[in-house]
């Protein structure tokens, strides 16, 4: 929008007298490199690495063993092929993603699907993706929050593989309760019947994105409709798990 264009130099002064903080420990960030956390925030982030689960992608320790999936993920039905995450869903990192998701902070976009698609190179998933897609929001919540946090993150990631990311093909058509409002076990039914894809993704190899992993529940509801609506793998990555 142009006014935000306008008032940037404002802006800029405010960053100056009033610098920001970090959003977990609460220090001063003038000087850092960084907007939302200061260093040792940032170096307090527990990475998953690849000694998880492989189904699910939980840091399952010995549990990632297991054939069937992890004591987190074991014996659910699952419809994506795998899913993997960046970090533990913990301070700090729970601090930085709630800064992105419920206080427009957008400019952390780029960093988190830098990570991801680290995550991604590293984790043995093809790079042969026929679609990138974000886990939709409900067209309220969206206009409430203003942004789908998972689109910024995937288109990134899209541009990156030369693929195509669309947020129109796999839509959310039922404005559910929050999942984190809910306990594991009402969260299934909670967001059963919340999705439905609009094209034929015959054989295609899909690639979902979300900020955040709990449960699991929405994405293996994602992935069900895309399955249904003909793909043939489908792969999640997530920042936090």
């Amino acid at each position: 929008m142009r006014w935000r264009s306008f008032l940037r130099p404002y802006y800029l002064l405010l960053d100056l007298l009033f610098p920001e903080q970090c959003v977990s420990c609460g220090d001063n960030l003038a000087g850092s490199d960084f907007y939302a956390l200061c260093d040792t925030c940032l170096e307090k982030i527990e990475i998953i690495g690849n000694s998880c689960c492989k189904f699910c992608g939980a840091a399952a320790g010995d549990f990632s063993k297991l054939k069937k999936g992890c004591a987190f993920c074991n014996p659910a039905k699952f419809h994506y092929t795998r899913a993997i995450g960046v970090v533990r869903y913990k301070p700090p990192a729970r601090e930085l993603i709630h800064d992105f998701k419920f206080h427009d902070n957008s400019r952390l976009s780029n960093f988190l699907a830098s990570a991801m698609i680290e995550r991604l190179a590293s984790c043995g998933y093809p790079d042969n993706f026929d679609f990138v897609f974000p886990v939709p929001l409900h067209k309220k919540r969206q206009k409430t929050r203003g942004y789908n946090q998972s689109f910024l993150i995937a288109r990134i990631i899209a541009e990156h593989f030369g693929v195509t990311c669309s947020d129109k093909i796999l839509r959310r058509i039922r404005n559910t309760v929050a999942q984190s409002l809910l306990e594991p076990k009402e969260r299934s039914d909670n967001i059963a019947g919340a999705f439905s894809v609009s094209a034929d993704l015959g054989d295609k190899i899909i690639l979902l994105v979300d900020d955040v992993m709990t449960t699991g529940s929405t994405v293996n509801e994602c992935a069900r409709v895309l399955r249904e609506a003909g793909a043939s793998r489908i792969y999640v990555i997530v920042w936090a798990r």
